[in-house]
């Protein structure tokens, strides 16, 4: 489906005419305005190290992604406009930049003794970056200088597919079963495919062994424990891959017509909870707007299976750069989908995920998520028993996803004292006293730290997490919901030996009103219906992914009198 297009003049001069693809010139014009056509800026030494010291990764990172975007924009725009040879000769300077970098390994994934690194590294960026050279040279062809060509298949084998094919091993990610090895043993694929077909044989039986570990990663419901944001990036090159795969193959390979793979191209629609107001948990963000090409894509490929979900992301090139998925936001594209379509309603109904242990139910008056599963899973938070309550497009009762990434938060002995990953962050019970209790009350990380005895029917979602915080003298903990169209209960029953204080504790991003028996958040009447020893309201100041800023969170802690819980939230 892709390279007939992509390889078509006739193509790019319909994205350069049609209304359906205005945003994408637009986008494409903006990134070039504000770096593209601009002198690349430097990728500095100290900048790179950086990481190593106080663990800031997005300095560099800035400036590295800065150029991929900018390689996305004049990419398209020599597409789009051939007769503008001021698009193509600044397309082979950015070529130029990226092909002499020292390195395509981001300092985060970089082997670094403190002396010298790995230059050839394959991480999920170096990977992209190669795909992206790779099918630039394709899609551009003779077009780019001889000497242009030359440095891409130069570069592109050298620290790419040689690495790969030639270099000590097997690669960390060909035994990852999350995006990495649907990222890079796809980048690494299409590299091949384009640059050295002839060498595709050697490679072919570790990339079908990546794809099947990364399918591995998800269980047969086809949910994404990471979050909808590593869905669309892992399985977006996933899809890439296979579509590409089906193209060098003459359609004699399909990917597509195994069931997972259809399960999993679901994934997306089911997980909307109010508005734009998505299933945060783990590292999720809280908010998503469709992307289009992949959601026209798989409609393509399912057909009403897929839900047309609109309005879609103005912007297809997010800020890493990603070309594969840049350049598909025009080949993939509905010629109907028009910019500032309405979006489609959610529809009212109930999910559950067997295999990752979520259950959603939407209404006409809110959005509800609550998961059971395990404190193991991919960019894992421990939050057994967590759950979200959306209303009027935001989240109220709140899951806040990921922080800003640096190197503390993926080292295991650091990264669960962040707010974010810490049950202490999430609206779960724990069993100590204090605005901040100490680790010991708290949830444990481990695959055996999970619920257990899960329990769902219609307006019904209930679990046992006793077993997820491990702390003796905590026999029991069962949480329980009941939902109908209007109204949400909890019941929280608990067995606990005496003098283990039991706190419930429930998240927010805006301040709740406490009134007498309850109190009132976002559009939603709270009301406590057993006896409380004391109620507390405090603020915390947390980071935000991909920002510099902070957020204030609002932590509402409730302590029961006796061994159970209830509260009745009920719409507005």
């Amino acid at each position: 489906m892709f390279l007939q297009k992509a390889r078509d003049p006739a193509f790019w001069q319909k994205v350069r005419t049609e209304a359906s693809y205005a945003n994408l010139r637009r986008e494409c014009m903006e990134i070039w305005d504000n770096c593209a056509s601009k002198p690349m800026q430097e990728l500095r030494l100290q900048d790179y190290l950086r990481f190593f010291g106080d663990g800031d990764r997005a300095v560099y990172e800035f400036a590295y992604f800065a150029r991929r975007r900018a390689l996305c924009a004049t990419a398209m725009l020599s597409l789009v406009y051939p007769d503008q040879p001021e698009y193509l000769r600044r397309l082979e300077d950015i070529i130029y930049a990226i092909a002499t970098e020292y390195t395509w390994c981001l300092p985060a994934h970089q082997l670094w003794d403190g002396e010298k690194m790995d230059v050839i590294h394959i991480d999920l960026f170096a990977a992209e970056t190669g795909w992206a050279l790779a099918e630039t040279y394709d899609l551009l062809g003779e077009r780019l200088q001889p000497f242009v060509r030359r440095l891409i298949r130069d570069e592109v084998e050298r620290r790419i597919i040689f690495s790969f094919l030639d270099g000590k091993g097997t690669t960390p990610w060909e035994a990852y079963v999350n995006n990495w090895a649907s990222v890079c043993a796809g980048s690494v694929s299409a590299a091949i495919l384009y640059l050295r077909p002839d060498l595709y044989p050697r490679a072919e039986a570790r990339i079908d062994a990546c794809m099947e570990k990364f399918l591995g990663g998800y269980g047969d419901d086809g949910f994404c424990a990471e979050g909808v944001g590593y869905w669309s990036y892992g399985f977006g090159f996933y899809i890439a891959w296979a579509d590409l795969i089906r193209d060098f193959t003459g359609g004699k390979r399909d990917e597509f017509t195994r069931p997972k793979v259809k399960s999993i191209a679901a994934y997306m629609q089911k997980i909307f909870l109010s508005g734009n107001t998505v299933v945060s948990f783990a590292d999720g963000s809280r908010t998503a707007k469709p992307n289009a090409c992949i959601n026209d894509f798989l409609r393509a490929e399912y057909g009403d299976y897929i839900q047309y979900l609109a309005p879609a992301n103005p912007i297809s090139c997010d800020h890493c750069g990603r070309f594969c998925l840049f350049t598909r936001a025009a080949v993939w594209r509905s010629e109907a989908r028009l910019p500032g379509e309405p979006a489609s309603p959610i529809r009212s109904g109930e999910c559950y995920a067997p295999d990752a242990e979520w259950y959603i139910k939407t209404t006409e008056s809110y959005g509800f998520a609550a998961k059971a599963g395990h404190n193991e899973e991919f960019h894992n938070h421990c939050d057994v028993g967590g759950f979200i309550i959306a209303k009027d497009g935001k989240q109220v009762f709140c899951d806040v996803g990921a922080p800003l990434y640096d190197r503390g938060f993926f080292r295991g002995e650091t990264r669960y004292s962040y707010f974010h990953s810490s049950s202490r962050g999430h609206s779960v019970p724990h069993f100590g006293q204090g605005l901040k209790p100490d680790t010991v009350a708290l949830q444990k990380d481990g695959r055996q730290y999970a619920a257990s005895d899960v329990e769902v029917r219609e307006g019904h979602f209930a679990l046992e997490m006793a077993g997820a915080y491990a702390i003796e003298g905590v026999r029991n903990a069962r949480r329980a919901f009941a939902l109908s169209d209007t109204t949400i209960s909890l019941c929280d029953t608990f067995d606990v030996a005496q003098g283990i204080p039991v706190t419930e504790r429930f998240i927010f991003l805006e301040k709740p009103c406490l009134k007498e028996g309850g109190f009132e958040v976002g559009g939603l009447d709270c009301l406590f219906e057993t006896p409380l020893e004391g109620v507390q309201l405090y603020e915390e100041e947390i980071s935000i992914h991909d920002s510099k800023a902070t957020e204030t969170a609002w932590v509402l802690d409730a302590a029961p009198q006796g061994q159970t819980f209830r509260m009745t939230v009920r719409t507005k």
